[in-house]
């Protein structure tokens, strides 16, 4: 305790300032963390099934905050049992949305809008939708009680809202870490990195919003890491899992987090260090 209070007061003299990662960056991280994982799958699994049990064989309109390059929303509007007559994209990350651009021009019966902008409570649209997925993005919302009433409202009667989101085994244990190691001062608050799914059940049930809840674990490929490759996207993983580089942080932090990793990692036949990561897919609907 007394080596984490020395270490806190040194970091508080330094008055250290923490950004999320850029735009950029995590474009480009996102394509090493994609390849070292199954999060794709679990996150299309997650966000799919309550979509296809409820809306199979009808139209249906929908909205995707955070759509990112459009994975998910390509799987479900593919998908043979759906219909999707429109679709509303939100996503501030340039790179993302010119992929958006080219993916979405391939759905020949499917009318869609892209907004590069970020969804928080002053957000506006007179539309009305059957369905809203939010994947991995109500972390970068200040206010989430605010913006749930909200997207609440944009649901039409028997909509409903699909949000992914951590839950409290691995990325969210780092991220646990990094916040044992510095005060929230040094962390901008354009986002929540130690929001998780139990953050956001509270959050349901103060406000009495009935929810279904089912937990998925990513396999996330740490070899590299554990085994301290020289390579330029060794940290790309635990970066995104933070919403930190992790270059940025200072060695004894550095130290620690490796330290979560290796102790938890689980070693395939194949000599491979997998982490698991869990995610959350919470479902509410409007009665």
């Amino acid at each position: 305790m007394a080596n984490l209070e020395r270490y806190y007061s040194k970091k508080m003299a330094k008055e250290t300032r923490l950004m999320p990662i850029s735009d950029e960056e995590y474009a480009k991280m996102m394509i090493t963390y994609k390849e070292k994982s199954d999060q794709d799958s679990v996150d299309c699994n997650g966000v799919m099934q309550p979509i296809i049990r409820k809306y199979a064989g009808k139209s249906i309109d929908m909205m995707s905050i955070g759509a990112g390059r459009g994975l998910i929303e390509n799987e479900i509007i593919r998908h043979p049992d759906m219909v999707v007559n429109s679709i509303l994209l939100l996503e501030p990350n340039p790179v993302f949305a010119e992929e958006l651009n080219e993916i979405s021009a391939k759905w020949e019966n499917t009318t869609s809008n892209i907004e590069m902008s970020y969804f928080d409570e002053h957000y506006e649209t007179s539309k009305k939708f059957d369905v809203i997925i939010i994947v991995h993005s109500i972390v970068f919302i200040e206010t989430p009680d605010v913006v749930i009433m909200k997207l609440m409202s944009f649901l039409k009667d028997g909509g409903q809202i699909v949000i992914g989101i951590r839950g409290e085994k691995g990325g969210y244990e780092l991220v646990s870490c990094m916040h044992e190691y510095m005060s929230i001062e040094q962390f901008t608050s354009s986002f929540r990195s130690n929001f998780s799914a139990r953050s956001l059940v509270s959050i349901l049930e103060k406000h009495g919003i009935p929810y279904q809840i089912q937990e998925s674990t990513a396999l996330h490929d740490f070899t590299d890491f554990i085994e301290k490759k020289n390579t330029p996207t060794v940290n790309d993983t635990i970066s995104i899992l933070l919403y930190i580089k992790y270059d940025d942080l200072e060695s004894d932090l550095q130290n620690a987090l490796y330290k979560v990793v290796k102790e938890s990692a689980i070693a395939t036949k194949d000599n491979k260090q997998m982490f698991g990561h869990s995610n959350c897919f919470i479902v509410i609907e409007r009665v």
